[in-house]
């Protein structure tokens, strides 16, 4: 009986490992067509030349990890103290602190990649950011949105 659990496992994961290794495969080419797509649209938006584009992206995407890798450590400490029926009052304070905290280091985070920014762009263009920002939120949301219409109408 063992054994045949071990081979049924075995099995599962000769299928399994696979099967998430094109998954991360499908998420890593998702976020580089996205990355493709933000850097496109900036330069659009804020009138980059090719040489300030060169240097602006990078250091964008940059900042992007570092505000989503905070924003992602807040949100697996809060799932895990979700799931964690004995946490403590001192450790839901403490995630309370971290989660009001988030925005505090956010505009850290932004500020130190401001000034870096102001060597390579105009004050027009570093006046826009935030714009742009909202812009492509705005552009990303109706895509999704007329996207998922167009396929409710197709059914």
């Amino acid at each position: 009986m063992r054994v045949l659990l071990l081979n049924i496992l075995l099995c599962l994961s000769a299928f399994m490992v696979p099967a998430m290794a094109q998954q991360e495969q499908k998420g890593q080419k998702a976020l580089a067509e996205y990355r493709s797509f933000q850097r496109d649209f900036f330069a659009k938006q804020l009138n980059l030349t090719a040489d300030q584009r060169e240097k602006f992206c990078p250091l964008y995407e940059e900042m992007q990890n570092r505000l989503d890798k905070l924003a992602q450590e807040t949100f697996t400490a809060g799932k895990a103290l979700e799931n964690d029926k004995d946490a403590t009052e001192a450790e839901l304070e403490a995630f309370a602190r971290k989660s009001f905290e988030q925005r505090k280091l956010e505009g850290e985070i932004e500020m130190e990649y401001y000034e870096k920014f102001k060597t390579i762009l105009t004050p027009k263009q570093l006046s826009r950011i935030k714009l742009t920002e909202r812009n492509q939120r705005e552009y990303l949301r109706k895509y999704v949105r007329d996207r998922n219409h167009a396929g409710k109408q197709k059914k």
